[in-house]
């Protein structure tokens, strides 16, 4: 089952992302990661900070140990959620 990725800023889509893989890492590593994150860009990003997995055609968001959490509509992820919506990976304190 595939998994689509949108890039959103200021309210304008800009790259879309498909994968068929049945987990999608995000972060800055790009020898890990699927989805990365320039540091300069986006500091509070992790080097592994969170990962979507496909579990039983359904598709849950997990964070991934990072430092400044992963949140989805919003909402910290504390344990795998099922995905959908606007993912964000890192809040500014």
């Amino acid at each position: 089952m595939q998994i689509t990725f949108a890039e959103e800023i200021k309210g304008q889509q800009l790259n879309e992302r498909s994968f068929d893989a049945p987990v999608v890492a995000v972060g800055r590593n790009p020898a890990t990661c699927k989805i990365v994150f320039d540091q300069k860009q986006w500091p509070t990003v992790s080097r592994r900070h969170a990962q979507f997995q496909l579990h039983n055609d359904s598709w849950f968001l997990a964070d991934s140990g990072s430092t400044y959490g992963t949140f989805l509509n919003g909402q910290l992820v504390k344990e795998p959620t099922q995905g959908g919506g606007r993912f964000t990976p890192a809040v500014w304190s």
